[in-house]
């Protein structure tokens, strides 16, 4: 197996560790777009108990199929615009936090006490973790990064 393989099917048993019931596999250019498959099974065969979104063969229908087979995976009974709504929503945190993550690494060795920065990004992932909406996403992200600039 090449290295890819093995390090997406680590992160997938981190996340399975750590709570997740729902994977997600997008392909590849290469063997990587039958891995999902294999990486699925050999998960199972470890005893893990979830639901995979395979997208690596693509999906019949385009986009309404992919967000069809979302639905029907993660939750058959969501609406769909409240669906819609929180998955902008989840895309808007993964952009804050990608940014937040690039702050801490640029600036965390210049903190003045050590420490600040990372109990300043253990807040602020906590907070992102309980955030539920558009508007709890956007105050965690303004008073972490305002909490990591002050106490740098």
């Amino acid at each position: 197996m090449c290295t890819p393989f093995k390090h997406i099917l680590g992160d997938f048993i981190e996340a399975l560790e750590a709570g997740a019931d729902v994977l997600v596999q997008f392909g590849g250019p290469c063997r990587l777009g039958y891995y999902g498959e294999l990486q699925e099974s050999i998960l199972r065969d470890m005893g893990y108990d979830f639901a995979m979104l395979n997208f690596s063969g693509g999906i019949e229908g385009g986009w309404i199929g992919w967000a069809k087979q979302c639905l029907r995976v993660v939750n058959p009974d969501i609406a769909v615009p409240h669906a819609i709504k929180q998955l902008l929503a989840c895309g808007d945190m993964a952009t804050k936090l990608d940014e937040a993550r690039d702050f801490y690494l640029a600036n965390a060795g210049f903190e003045h006490e050590r420490g600040t920065f990372r109990r300043a990004w253990t807040s602020y992932v906590d907070s992102m973790r309980s955030a539920t909406c558009d508007r709890e996403i956007n105050e965690a992200h303004r008073q972490g990064m305002a909490s990591t600039i002050i106490d740098s």
